[in-house]
């Protein structure tokens, strides 16, 4: 049996309002605020799960926001030094997925010390949880694969041959 699912969004009001930019630190600049409902629909008809984000978009450069507050109440808010506090940097879900994926990859040579790295390097843009943990995963990866390289490096020794002649054949 094939189960589908479909994302519906829709949006509720877009307005633009003023804020001090935390990516770009440009202060009072114009940016677009839209509340979004976002439904999940099983079979592409029935509703699962029902998001209300409320998205701002920097028109400086272009950083996608999430707002804790609604749009309507961001425009009376007015200044946007206060609007400033109401304002996160939006993480993808997949560097969200990449990063906590690496929790169980770190362990495994070579394997680990890629996907952290990827982690890493897509994490660096951003503060907060996501980039720390991303640095701390990919140095711990470099353990598992040091210890690789160091034990195909030096092999255990073979065990010294008996110097003697060789055993008859019966």
């Amino acid at each position: 049996m094939l189960v589908s699912f479909a994302l519906r969004n829709t949006v509720a009001d877009r307005r633009i309002i003023p804020i001090d930019c935390p990516v770009c630190r440009k202060q009072n600049v114009a940016a677009q605020a839209q509340d979004l409902r976002q439904t999940l629909l099983l079979l592409h008809v029935l509703p699962v799960f029902h998001h209300r984000p409320t998205l701002v978009t920097c028109q400086a450069c272009g950083a996608e926001l999430v707002a804790g507050m609604r749009t309507a109440d961001l425009a009376r808010v007015g200044d946007p030094q206060h609007v400033a506090r109401y304002l996160r940097v939006r993480l993808p879900l997949v560097l969200r997925a990449l990063v906590l994926g690496g929790i169980v990859a770190w362990l495994l040579p070579l394997i680990g010390t890629v996907w952290t790295g990827i982690a890493y390097g897509w994490s660096r843009r951003y503060t907060g949880w996501v980039r720390w943990m991303a640095l701390v995963l990919f140095l711990l990866s470099l353990l598992p694969t040091l210890g690789l390289v160091l034990a195909e490096a030096w092999p255990a020794k073979a065990p010294a041959a008996s110097h003697g002649p060789p055993a008859p054949l019966p």
